[in-house]
């Protein structure tokens, strides 16, 4: 017969081991839970120019031109005869090489600049500086500081219109960039091969700049 305390005893051991084994032989792990952002996807916005030439004109009998506005300029540009790019320009005539910009701003706090950029045209090894007098016009639908203004520019300088946010998304921009082939006079020097350095790369020194400010 079992002695009743050695069973006792046992029992007891047996009792132990099994929270041992329970508490410290085996794992366990916290409670986790976990929930996805919803409706919290961040997306970007846009900022492009987009540019087409409409065209070369001859401005040169415009004798209304000096009193001109900016959107009369336009007007005079866009309703006379394109003359095409390989149109031959001599001393005191004026051309007006028009293009229309579609600008895309899409940003709550974007705000950019629009630039007419002729900063490449000082280092051209094409252009003579003393031979070419540029000024513009520049008008838009809507957005920015641009309604309609107009104003010289000189090579390797730049013009600006800042102020531009998402509300110009979309707006149409018309610029006339006249070019004055310059009156020379009897006893100037650079006269001599006058006609074979009077270039002005307009699609390689020019550009429409358009620069995210804020």
């Amino acid at each position: 017969m079992r002695n009743n305390n050695q069973t006792r005893r046992n029992g007891v051991i047996a009792a132990t081991l099994g929270a041992a084994l329970l508490m410290g032989g085996g794992t366990f792990a916290l409670w986790s839970d976990s929930a996805s952002l919803s409706g919290a996807t961040i997306q970007a916005g846009e900022l492009a120019i987009q540019g087409e030439k409409l065209g070369v004109f001859d401005l040169s009998d415009e004798s209304t031109l000096a009193q001109a506005d900016a959107q009369e300029i336009i007007d005079l540009a866009k309703s006379a005869t394109d003359v095409g790019a390989d149109f031959l320009a001599s001393p005191g005539d004026i051309l007006a090489v028009a293009f229309e910009y579609t600008i895309k701003l899409q940003g709550d706090n974007l705000e950019a600049k629009l630039a007419l950029d002729m900063t490449a045209l000082q280092t051209s090894t094409t252009f003579t500086p003393e031979y070419w007098e540029f000024s513009y016009a520049i008008a838009a639908d809507k957005g920015g500081e641009i309604v309609a203004q107009k104003g010289s520019v000189t090579a390797g300088a730049k013009a600006e219109w800042p102020g531009m946010t998402d509300s110009s998304d979309g707006a149409k921009v018309t610029l006339v960039l006249l070019v004055k082939f310059l009156d020379m006079t009897p006893d100037d020097e650079i006269k001599t091969n006058y006609d074979a350095n009077a270039i002005v790369d307009l699609a390689g020194d020019v550009s429409m700049t358009l620069t995210q400010v804020r």
